[in-house]
């Protein structure tokens, strides 16, 4: 039987995911409102009546890129909500098991869930990253090289 130490001792590892992976989800929930605030503007200005066709060109485009960084980043959120919720599961597991065999076989495979959950939310906030720098290209390249007469 463990002892109340080596019982809280192996709490800290879960504890200290979810604090990380908190971390991460409070990132991509400011990442997420600020998306949605720049997507608005966007759609305000391309609403207006004087916009030329090559701006609404360029704004159609950058939405096409919002909607997929959108799309990623609640997918990030899902997935990195989800480790948490495995790692929420190993302190329960940790506190109500009664031998370290029982607890090492349900650890283990509730660790492993949650570091792939957490993993697989980086990966999606890596592409999205990507697709923002593609994003911000299509802004200062019309800013830089404005079409019209030359």
């Amino acid at each position: 039987m463990q002892g109340p130490l080596s019982i809280i001792a192996l709490a800290v590892t879960p504890a200290v995911m979810i604090s990380a992976t908190a971390i991460l989800i409070g990132t991509v929930s400011t990442k997420h409102g600020s998306m949605a605030d720049r997507l608005r503007a966007l759609m305000t200005e391309y609403r207006q009546p004087d916009i030329t066709a090559d701006r609404r060109r360029n704004i159609e485009a950058q939405c096409r890129l919002f909607k997929r960084r959108l799309k990623m980043i609640t997918n990030a959120h899902l997935s990195l909500y989800i480790a948490v919720g495995f790692f929420i599961l190993m302190v329960l597991a940790i506190g109500v098991s009664s031998s370290a065999a029982a607890s090492q076989w349900i650890l283990y495979p509730l660790f492993l869930c949650g570091t792939c959950a957490l993993g697989y939310g980086v990966v999606l906030e890596v592409m999205e990253l990507r697709l923002a720098d593609r994003t911000l290209h299509l802004e200062v390249a019309e800013a830089l090289h404005p079409a019209g007469p030359n």
